[in-house]
């Protein structure tokens, strides 16, 4: 038998053993962005940082903005309404998050994948959808526990014949238990046409986060 440390559930799943990855929560908090703006989040000391968004009010887009030793900064831009933005960093474990008394597991690497005091990740779900050069709206339900992660967010420029084309970029926003999704401007600049095309495409994920105990 090879030596090593094996959790498992209520079930008999094994839950956590010396190759379990995940990561960690490292910061939360809420920051207010005005109609058609954009506000950052920031976090440093960071190895591989999600960030996790409940946005309130409008539909917020999310996009990593700037990397650089392990400081990360975020922006985050509102749609045509307001909106209020309940966020979440997790990143894997660090040397720090080892808190006593308690339980840590280390994975075979040396790095911290669980501590009882810290809380994890927990993906519920994974929704998919194919962003096809149309506008991606929708919804989908989460309940009351849930923030997204959002990966592959499509981007399009939207003209609309009125001597601009806009940037677009898909959006979340959580209301009554349930992720929207549709259009978030991010950019413009000066046209003459009068289309929309897209500028990426494929398959795009929403993670579904619980973050009902963080």
């Amino acid at each position: 038998m090879t030596a090593g440390l094996q959790i498992f559930g209520d079930h008999g799943v094994l839950q956590i053993d010396q190759g379990y990855k995940n990561h960690l929560l490292r910061l939360r908090g809420t920051v207010g962005i005005g109609a058609n703006n954009s506000a950052t989040v920031e976090a440093g000391d960071c190895t591989h940082p999600l960030l996790c968004v409940r946005p309130y009010g409008g539909l917020v887009h999310v996009r990593i903005e700037t990397i650089s030793n392990g400081y990360f900064r975020w922006r985050l831009y509102a749609g045509d309404a307001p909106a209020t933005v309940e966020y979440y960093i997790f990143d894997v474990g660090q040397p720090y998050q080892d808190i006593s008394p308690g339980l840590s597991v280390y994975a075979e690497d040396g790095q911290l994948v669980y501590n009882s005091n810290v809380k994890a990740m927990c993906v519920r779900q994974i929704n998919g959808f194919n962003f096809d050069g149309g506008v991606p709206e929708g919804s989908f339900w989460i309940g009351s526990y849930g923030a997204a992660l959002v990966a592959g967010s499509g981007i399009w420029w939207q003209d609309d014949g009125v001597w601009v084309a806009r940037l677009m970029a898909m959006g979340v926003m959580y209301s009554g238990q349930t992720f929207h999704f549709g259009p978030v401007q991010v950019a413009q600049i000066p046209s003459n046409g009068g289309s929309s095309y897209p500028v990426s495409g494929g398959e795009h994920n929403v993670l579904q986060i619980d973050v009902a105990n963080l």
